[in-house]
């Protein structure tokens, strides 16, 4: 696919007749293939009023019970839809709208209750970038309402922001974008110097370091798509449920402190990111592996908030963590990471720090694309 630009746009814009306008003209003016997401605004709010329903707004967000799901529904797949559809009709643009229900290209599940039940709600699940990209290649304009589906016959309101990083993430991953979890390479490559390590050796911790920098010659690390995600690979080999083990993650800290596997899997990292089209993760990518890009995020939690986390996924892989070595482990891996002479964890004078400690996933997603399109609006 050649580039792809993905404008998202608020509802306030689109409720303005002079500001709809401008922006249609400006939009429908963009070379190339492009996707337009838009937002609700007020309309929905005004229309609720007039129709005698009354809206709740919560910390600044919307909840959205049966009435209210019925109301967005018509607004913001009809009304504010296609109007903004046939606006880029008349200008020459061939625009479809969507929710995530039509073609079944965007579904979502409803949002868990926690602290406040927002309603119909939704948090996405699942993107058919097949769908998306087959129209786009077909010279169509995908116009994105902020609606998806849960697949068993209801609709969901969601969120504007979600719904263009969700669109852009798999239409990047459609496009060929890479994923790269770092830590995931130096898990791989641990995970290898433990499998071959010399026999009469007991433990890394007794291995010379020149003993497992030899190994890394027949080191082979790469990323492959499956139906449960991204994986890794060892030398050809899906190494995935290996290497997500507590002890290959304490080994794999141990190895990152010698300064010629750090070498080795720099210049992987570089080379995978100099031909651009990847988003890297990592505890030196902004610092040591790209410090010139474009956007660099520092994202922290508190020891026992990481240590929860990963408890949780230790549990749902079939493990019996014990909570008090999972924290220890966290702990002691950020001390090794803080203090290494090589390439020590660190934030990056120009980095955005995100502590997302009491954040949900969605509440995290926002905040990082509020950050991601003040840098720039293409995939």
């Amino acid at each position: 696919m050649e580039k792809l630009t993905l404008i998202k746009v608020g509802g306030q814009i689109v409720e303005e007749p002079e500001t709809l306008n401008a922006l249609l003209k400006d939009f429908s003016a963009l070379n190339g293939k492009k996707v337009l997401v838009h937002g609700g605004g007020r309309a929905a709010t005004r229309i609720a009023s007039q129709l005698g329903i009354e809206s709740k707004m919560i910390n600044g967000r919307r909840v959205t019970d049966t009435n209210m799901l019925n109301v967005v529904t018509m607004v913001y797949g009809g009304l504010v839809n296609k109007k903004i559809v046939s606006g880029l009709q008349a200008l020459g643009v061939n625009a479809l709208g969507l929710t995530g229900a039509d073609m079944n290209y965007m579904r979502s599940d409803k949002r868990p209750v926690k602290e406040v039940d927002y309603g119909f709600v939704g948090d996405v699940k699942e993107v058919n970038s097949d769908i998306l990209a087959d129209l786009i290649e077909k010279n169509v304009v995908p116009v994105l309402a902020p609606l998806t589906h849960d697949g068993n016959g209801n609709m969901l309101n969601t969120n504007a922001d979600t719904i263009a990083a969700e669109a852009a993430k798999a239409l990047a991953k459609h496009a060929g974008y890479t994923y790269v979890d770092t830590g995931a390479m130096y898990r791989a490559v641990a995970l290898y110097v433990q499998r071959n390590k010399p026999t009469p050796t007991p433990s890394l911790k007794e291995m010379e370091h020149e003993a497992i920098v030899s190994l890394l010659e027949n080191v082979h690390i790469d990323f492959i798509q499956t139906p449960e995600g991204q994986h890794v690979t060892l030398n050809g080999e899906d190494v995935e449920a290996y290497i997500r083990t507590l002890e290959i993650g304490n080994l794999a800290s141990q190895i990152s402190t010698i300064k010629e596997v750090r070498a080795f899997l720099v210049a992987q990292q570089q080379d995978m990111g100099n031909a651009k089209g990847i988003v890297m993760d990592g505890r030196d990518i902004g610092t040591v592996v790209f410090p010139d890009a474009e956007l660099k995020l520092f994202l922290t939690a508190s020891p026992e908030v990481r240590a929860e986390r990963r408890f949780k996924e230790l549990e749902a892989k079939g493990e019996r963590p014990i909570w008090e070595e999972v924290l220890a482990d966290v702990n002691d891996r950020d001390y090794r990471d803080t203090h290494r002479a090589e390439s020590p964890l660190r934030q990056a004078d120009d980095a955005v720090v995100v502590d997302n400690s009491h954040m949900t996933r969605e509440e995290q997603m926002q905040h990082i694309i509020h950050l991601f399109r003040e840098r720039c609006a293409t995939v």
